[in-house]
């Protein structure tokens, strides 16, 4: 990663399978990640992408303080 760029860090994916959904599951996932990410030192941003349909998504991000900052159309392709 390039010098000007270590201070940021992202998040690939997250999935919860569909019967497990509503369980917690998703909150202690994000919560471990951002633990895990303020031990580090030289990190300041986290960054993550999620589909704009996916409100239950959006709206636990959201939760965490996660703010929109740019939208990717057709970022997405399935199939």
């Amino acid at each position: 990663m390039a010098p000007k760029n270590l201070h940021k860090g992202r998040i690939l994916s997250m999935y919860v399978q569909p019967e497990s959904r509503g369980l917690g599951i998703g909150k202690a996932l994000l919560q471990e990640v951002i633990s895990q990410a303020n031990r580090l030192s030289e990190l300041e941003q986290l960054h993550l992408m999620v589909v704009t349909t996916n409100n239950a998504a959006r709206s636990l991000y959201r939760s965490f303080g996660f703010e929109v900052y740019g939208t990717i159309v057709k970022g997405l392709k399935v199939e």
